[in-house]
């Protein structure tokens, strides 16, 4: 089940589950997997355009804005901080509500959106998105691995926890 929103209690939770999350969730049995980064991506074609320069050119490109309320602290106005550029007032570029709709319209080259690293890394060695990798931003935001402790696991649960642990270290 892929899902934005969580579970409702702990019984309907998933006995292992991975969640983007930020602090570390609660729990006994909880394990990070990696934090998330942060940078511009765009169309080759689009950065060929000069769509895509530096940071300080950004805020006058048409900028891709993800609005899902829950990730706020992943948005234009902080990344641009970041790297020394004063966001204040409007930024240019339509608001999208979902990150593989603003990957589509970046790789499309409708403008320059914010990829996570985890979610884009196949896109961009595909070259269908280009970044500038001086300009990641590394968020207070983590994969963490959850086993629900209102189920007891079984040996097969337990052995694919493990198998994810095993494949995020050998990235």
């Amino acid at each position: 089940l892929a899902s934005d929103p969580y579970f409702g209690d702990e019984s309907s939770t998933p006995h292992v589950s991975i969640r983007f999350h930020r602090p570390e969730p609660p729990g006994a049995d909880v394990r990070k997997l990696f934090h998330e980064e942060i940078f511009p991506v765009c169309s080759p074609e689009f950065a060929e355009a000069g769509g895509r320069s530096s940071a300080a050119d950004l805020v006058r490109a048409p900028l891709l804005h993800l609005d899902v309320p829950r990730h706020e602290p992943l948005i234009w106005p902080l990344w641009l901080r970041a790297f020394g550029v004063d966001a204040r007032g409007s930024l240019p570029g339509p608001h999208i509500v979902n990150f593989n709709e603003a990957m589509y319209a970046a790789e499309t080259g409708q403008g320059v959106s914010l990829g996570w690293r985890h979610l884009c890394d196949d896109a961009l060695a595909a070259g269908r998105l280009v970044c500038h990798e001086g300009e990641v931003l590394q968020t207070d935001w983590a994969y963490y691995q959850m086993l629900s402790p209102a189920h007891q696991l079984s040996d097969q649960a337990r052995a694919f926890a493990d198998w994810i642990g095993v494949e995020v270290t050998s990235e």
